[in-house]
């Protein structure tokens, strides 16, 4: 079983983060200098950790967060057909991907750090058992932050 180069813990093979400390786990050659995202250190107990993932439909996309292989929210839709991530310029992308983010910042999430790609950012907050929270409306100005 691999383990963590950060805290050292055991990891499962098909990991991309460490359950323990949230690093991000590699396989393979190192990635250049300037693309390693920051390094993360804080206690693992107490902690949640979630990340925004991309979903791409025949004629929509979204993006969810993920925590502990549960979906907690998804964006609102928007047009995107292809068949690679929206960049980062693309207003509704963008726009669907920050009302998302304000929403896990609204149930107590925290930002860690510079996300790659652009939208797969990752977030920890204080362990309380994962909260689901409402899908957003997909009516532009609206936006549904109750939990359930």
């Amino acid at each position: 079983m691999p383990s963590c180069a950060n805290c050292g813990s055991e990891t499962p093979a098909d990991a991309r983060f460490c359950p323990r400390c949230g690093a991000p786990l590699r396989e393979g050659p190192a990635e250049a200098p300037d693309a390693t995202p920051p390094r993360v250190v804080f206690p693992a107990e107490g902690w949640e950790l979630c990340e925004i993932a991309w979903w791409r439909g025949y004629f929509k996309s979204e993006f969810y967060a993920v925590a502990d292989g549960k979906e907690l929210a998804r964006s609102r839709s928007f047009r995107w057909r292809a068949d690679k991530p929206p960049d980062s310029e693309h207003q509704a992308a963008r726009s669907a991907h920050e009302a998302l983010v304000g929403r896990l910042k609204e149930a107590g999430w925290e930002p860690l750090g510079q996300a790659v790609p652009w939208y797969a950012q990752r977030f920890r907050r204080q362990s309380a058992g994962l909260r689901l929270l409402a899908r957003e409306s997909s009516e532009a100005g609206e936006e549904d932050s109750a939990e359930r």
